[in-house]
């Protein structure tokens, strides 16, 4: 028997619109990754893609924003090496499928252009 995880879903982080002129509420938005592993898998996750991250891009111009995995936007969601196992270390208990939410955030008085963001990011586990 292999260890082996498996992405069964995805669904995006998608933010809809974004009011540059709001200076107390960043905009947040939820999205997440539904798997399946081999019972008693250990394994981590990351999210990258490429130069600049974690910002979005609309021509020239990017909209930073950030991305965590926890609901309350204090632990960042590693971008470049394998970090977040959502067991902690003690491995799935059982081959059913369960779900990574990803919370995502774009800070308040970001300085730019009205446009349509956007940004493509690669998830990926490591076990």
């Amino acid at each position: 028997v292999v260890n082996k995880c498996k992405i069964t879903g995805v669904t995006d982080v998608a933010f809809g619109n974004y009011d540059p002129t709001e200076d107390t509420t960043p905009t947040d938005a939820t999205g997440s990754v539904t798997m399946r592993c081999t019972k008693n898998s250990t394994f981590e996750t990351y999210i990258s893609g490429g130069a600049g991250v974690r910002e979005m891009i609309d021509g020239t111009n990017l909209l930073p924003f950030e991305l965590y995995y926890d609901s309350a936007g204090g632990t960042v969601y590693p971008n470049t090496t394998p970090g977040y196992d959502p067991f902690g270390g003690a491995g799935t208990t059982d081959n059913s499928e369960f779900t990574i939410n990803i919370y995502g955030r774009i800070p308040v008085l970001q300085d730019v252009p009205a446009g349509t963001y956007s940004k493509d990011l690669t998830f990926t586990v490591d076990y």
